[in-house]
C-alpha cells in the first residue's frame, strides 16, 4: 500500500527526522494534502479557502499547480519534499509507461543551474542520510541523481529548447517569475509548452516562485486559476509568515520601510505594479487589435515609419509603419529580419515602404554612415532621431497609457513593449530593455512611429520646452544639422562590409562615449560582450528561500 505525502512528512524514517518542528509547517502540510485530494479538517480547509480562493474540497492529482509564495516561506525545502515522494514513495504510475532500457526524469527547472542546486543538496541530504533511500541510489553527479527504479532527479537550467528530449515524472520550475527571455518575455512560458507533451499521464508540473510583475507565466496562471474552480490545476498565493513562521517579522519591517514596494512582493506576494515595468500589461493589452496582422495601405492616409537597424548578428533589423486616425496613432505594419545581410534587408524594406508612399524613414545613429547610404541607393532618405532610445520610450509612452494607439496582434513584439524596464539613476530617468540576453527591436520601432506621429518628428523631450521657445531650439538644431553636412568617404562597416564611396554624411560618424552619470553607460557594456546577460547567485536555505 502507497504511503500518502503526509504520513511520509511526518515519519522518523522517512522524512520526519529532517524536521525539527512539525507544528511551524502545518500551513504547508494542508498544501501537501490538497496536491494528493487527502480530506481537510475544518480548520485545514478554512486555510485552504484563504490561500486559494476557493470553496470545495481539493480533489488532487492535479496536472499542474502553481505556488506563488513569499521570499524565505521554505519553497525549497517544500520542492525538495515533493520530488523525493514522487521519484521514492509516490504511486508506481509511470513504470508501464517506459521503453526497455529508457529512463524517466523528474526535474528542477531554473533560471541556472546554481539558483536550482540548493534544492538539489535538500534532496542530496534527504537520500544520503537516510539508509532506506541510501541504497536506492545508483549514481550521484553535481547535477543528478540516478536511482534504481531507473529516475533520474536532475537540475537543469531554462531553455525551453532543451526540454524537448526527456519523458518527465515530475518538473518543478524554480522561480517561475524570473524565467525572462527574450522571445517571449519570460520564457516560463516557452518551457512549460516543450514540457508537458513529455510528462507522463498523472504527473504534474509545479511552479513554485515569488511574485514579480504582471506578466509571464505565473501571473497569467494566476488570473485563471486563482479563486476559480478547475479539477486539473490549482494556484496558491501566500505570504512569507503564513508559511514560515520561524521568519523575522524585523526584516520584513525594515524592508517595508526602505522598498515598500518591493517588500510587498517579496513578503507578502502582492503583484508589483511594476514600478521597474514601463508599460504596464494590463494597459497594453487593451491597445491590441486582436487577429490584426498588419494593415495595407489606405490611400487617404499619411505614413510614417522607424528603422531599428542592426549588423544581422544579435538583434533583428525591424521597421514599423503607422498613421494617425483622428485622434490615434495606428500601427499598420511590423516587419522584423535576423540573420539575413542588412543590404538586403534595407532592399526588402524599402520596396515595403514605397508600397506605402513613405519616401524617408527615422531611426537611431547606430552606424549611421552605413545606414543613410544604403537607403539612399534605394530613393529613401534616411533622417537620424535628435533623441535618444530612452527618451523617445518616454516620450512615447504615454500615449500607451492614454490609450492613443492601435497595435497589431503580434505576441513578441507585445511581450517586448510589457518587458520594458523604467529605471533611476540618481536624479534621472531611463527606459530600457531588461538586463540580459533581451531584444527591444520591435517595442523600438512602435514606440519611434508613435513618436514620429505625435509630434511630426519634431518635438524634443518634454523638459525641452514648448511654444514658440521649443520652435527657436528646433530650427537652431536643423541648422546646426545643416552646417555639420559634408562629403567624406566612408570605411567599410566592419561586418557589413561593402565597397567604400563619397555620400554626405552627417558628422560626428560614431556617438560619443556615455559619461559615467549616463543612464545609458552601462549599457555599453552589454552590447560590447555581445550581450552577455546577468544572474543572481542564489544560495538558500528554508530561512533564505
Amino acid at each position: 500500500m502507497t504511503i500518502n505525502i503526509i504520513e511520509a512528512f511526518e515519519d522518523k524514517e522517512l522524512f520526519g527526522w529532517a524536521v525539527d518542528d512539525q507544528e511551524t509547517f502545518q500551513t504547508w502540510k494542508v498544501f501537501l494534502k490538497a496536491l494528493q485530494g487527502l480530506p481537510l479538517e475544518p480548520l485545514e480547509f478554512e486555510t485552504f479557502k484563504t490561500f486559494t480562493e476557493r470553496e470545495r474540497q481539493p480533489l488532487g492529482h492535479y496536472d499542474s499547480v502553481y505556488v506563488a509564495s513569499g521570499r524565505k516561506s521554505g519553497k525549497s525545502w517544500i520542492s525538495a519534499i515533493i520530488t523525493c515522494y514522487t521519484a521514492l514513495l509516490g504511486p508506481d504510475f509511470w513504470s508501464d509507461s517506459l521503453a526497455p532500457g529508457e529512463k524517466v526524469y523528474f526535474s528542477i527547472i531554473s533560471v541556472d543551474k546554481q539558483s536550482a542546486r540548493q534544492v538539489l543538496e535538500y534532496i542530496k541530504g534527504i537520500l544520503n542520510n537516510n539508509p532506506k533511500f541510501r541504497t536506492r541510489i545508483v549514481n550521484q553527479t553535481a547535477w543528478e541523481i540516478e536511482l534504481r527504479n531507473r529516475i533520474v532527479i536532475q537540475i537543469r537550467a531554462a531553455n525551453w529548447q532543451t526540454g524537448r528530449a526527456p519523458r518527465y515524472v515530475g518538473c518543478i520550475l524554480d522561480e517561475a517569475a524570473f524565467m525572462r527571455d527574450s522571445e517571449s518575455a519570460y520564457n516560463a512560458e516557452q518551457l512549460m509548452k516543450s514540457i508537458k507533451p513529455a510528462m507522463i499521464p498523472r504527473s504534474c508540473v509545479y511552479a513554485i516562485s515569488s511574485v514579480h510583475g504582471k506578466f509571464g507565466l505565473l501571473y497569467n496562471q494566476y488570473r485563471k486559476f486563482w479563486a476559480k474552480e478547475s479539477a486539473s490545476h490549482l494556484f496558491w498565493l501566500s505570504d512569507t509568515k503564513s508559511m514560515n513562521p520561524l521568519f523575522s517579522e524585523t526584516i520584513i519591517d525594515e524592508a517595508m520601510l526602505e522598498d515598500p514596494v518591493h517588500a510587498r512582493a517579496e513578503y507578502f506576494s502582492v503583484w508589483k505594479d511594476r514600478q521597474v515595468q514601463f508599460l504596464p500589461s494590463d494597459a497594453v493589452d487593451k491597445l491590441v487589435a486582436e487577429g490584426r496582422r498588419m494593415i495595407g495601405r489606405i490611400p487617404s492616409k499619411e505614413y510614417r515609419a522607424w528603422i531599428d537597424s542592426s549588423s544581422g548578428m544579435g538583434d533583428a533589423f525591424a521597421m514599423g509603419i503607422g498613421f494617425q486616425d483622428e485622434d490615434k496613432t495606428v500601427i499598420a505594419r511590423l516587419e522584423e529580419r535576423s540573420g539575413m545581410v542588412p543590404q538586403d534587408v534595407i532592399e526588402e524594406f524599402c520596396a515595403i515602404l514605397k508600397e506605402y508612399g513613405i519616401s524617408s524613414v527615422s531611426g537611431d545613429k547606430y552606424s549611421i554612415g552605413f545606414v543613410l547610404r544604403e537607403f539612399q541607393s534605394h530613393g529613401i532618405t534616411y533622417e537620424p532621431s535628435k533623441l535618444s532610445k530612452s527618451e523617445i520610450y518616454l516620450n512615447a509612452g504615454p500615449m500607451i497609457l492614454k490609450e492613443q494607439v492601435e497595435l497589431l496582434d503580434y505576441p513578441k513584439a507585445i511581450n517586448q513593449l510589457k518587458a520594458l524596464e523604467r529605471r533611476l539613476k540618481g536624479t534621472r530617468e531611463f527606459v530600457d530593455h531588461p538586463r540580459g540576453k533581451f531584444h527591444d527591436d520591435l517595442s523600438n520601432v512602435i514606440l519611434g512611429v508613435c513618436y514620429l506621429l505625435s509630434t511630426n518628428g519634431d518635438i524634443g523631450p518634454s523638459w525641452a520646452g514648448h511654444g514658440a521657445a521649443l520652435k527657436k531650439q528646433i530650427d537652431k538644431e536643423k541648422a546646426t544639422e545643416m552646417e555639420g553636412l559634408k562629403t567624406k568617404t566612408v570605411a567599410p562597416h566592419p561586418v557589413w562590409g561593402g565597397k567604400p564611396r563619397q555620400v554626405p554624411e552627417i558628422l560626428p560618424e560614431r556617438e560619443e562615449e556615455p559619461a559615467d552619470d549616463d543612464p545609458n553607460a552601462e549599457w555599453a557594456g552589454y552590447f560590447a560582450t555581445g550581450g552577455a546577460g546577468y544572474g543572481r547567485k542564489k544560495s538558500d536555505t528554508r530561512l533564505a528561500k
